[in-house]
This record gives C-alpha cells, structure tokens and sequence, in this order.
C-alpha cells in the first residue's frame, strides 16, 4: 500500500509543476516566438526590382513591400466602425512596389508583381480589392505580370503609357511645406482616430 500513498503524493506534484511551467517558463517563450526571415522577396520579385530599379531608379525613388494603409488613409468622419474596418481591410495588406519623387519622396504609383498561377483565388481577390480601393482613392495601381519576362526599358515605357502625363521627367520640385503638414496632419489625425477606435474596442 505503500506505493499507492506514495502516487498521491507524487501525482499533485507532477500536475503543480506543470501548471508552474505553463504560467512561468511558457509565457517567456511564446511571447516572442519569431525568428529572422531569410529573403525578404522571392526570385521572380528580386529579378523585376532590378528591373525596375535599372528602368525608373535613376530618376524615382524605389521602396518594396510597402503597408497599403501607409499610402491609403481612411479619412474622418462618419461611422467609427465602418472606418475601422475600412483600415483592417488594408492594415495587413501591401503593395510589392511604391514608385515616388526623389526630391520629396511622395508616392507617385504602386506596382503589383501578379503571379496569379501560384497565388491563386486569394491572390486574385487581393489584386482585386487593391484595384478597387486605389481606383476610388484616385491612386495609380500598375500591374505586371510575374510570368512575363521584361526588359528596364519597357517597364519604364510602361509605367510613362499608364501614367501618361502625371509623371513628369525629371520629377518636380519639393511641395510647398504648407501643403506638406497638412497633409501629415491629416495622416496623424487619421492615425489618432484609428487608435482611439481601437482602445474602445479592446
């Protein structure tokens, strides 16, 4: 009988040292379970930046893999709810490629890189939506087609016939700082708002 005492005791131990575990050594681990990234862009995308690079680099400035909500603002007014789903609906979402003005770095276009054979559905309904969005923001949304191959200069031809005259060469100069924090007050403001929904909600 000696044994059977011996597994109640032992049994609560074993069940209070996993609970320790879970609440102490767990949370430590989880909370920052992440690990580097080894390539930030797959070959197809690295091969047409280099391609982009070589056709528009020397005039425009360049970024990848820009967050959509840092170039689509949700203006203010209207229901709180609708424009907090409004930004989720972008928060997660990127464009491949921003296009913008050396001297003052505003956006001029994005660039899509589709490749729709292996992104499927999803990658349907994403190109889709960020048409649908960039069309009623008024923003330029190029799109090329990852399984075709292209040369700098007709990429930079391309983008000019798409463009058409809103894109002059060489780029203009600076806009006037007036203009300039308004339109970053604007962002801030937008940004505050978004917050503000975001702690109610939590």
């Amino acid at each position: 009988m000696d044994w059977q005492y011996a597994a109640l005791l032992v049994v609560p131990l074993f069940v209070l040292a996993l609970v320790y575990r879970r609440q102490v050594v767990s949370p430590k681990v989880s909370e920052f379970p992440y690990v580097r990234r080894v390539a930030m862009f797959s070959p197809a995308e690295r091969a047409f930046f280099r391609l982009l690079d070589l056709g528009l680099g020397k005039d425009y400035r360049i970024f990848c893999k820009v967050r959509v909500a840092d170039v689509l603002l949700v203006p203010k007014g209207g229901d709180k709810e609708q424009r907090m789903r409004a930004f989720i609906r972008i928060a997660s979402k990127h464009f491949d490629y921003l296009l913008c003005y050396h001297t003052d770095l505003r956006p001029i276009c994005a660039i899509d890189l589709t490749d729709f054979g292996n992104s499927g559905d999803e990658g349907r309904k994403r190109h889709a939506f960020l048409t649908r969005a960039c069309r009623v923001a008024n923003f330029p949304l190029i799109t090329f087609d990852a399984q075709r191959s292209y040369s700098p200069a007709a990429i930079r031809q391309a983008v000019l016939n798409q463009l058409g005259t809103n894109l002059p060469f060489p780029a203009p100069d600076a806009v006037p700082s007036t203009e300039t924090d308004g339109l970053e007050a604007e962002s801030a403001a937008n940004e505050r708002a978004l917050s503000e929904m975001a702690g109610q909600s939590g």
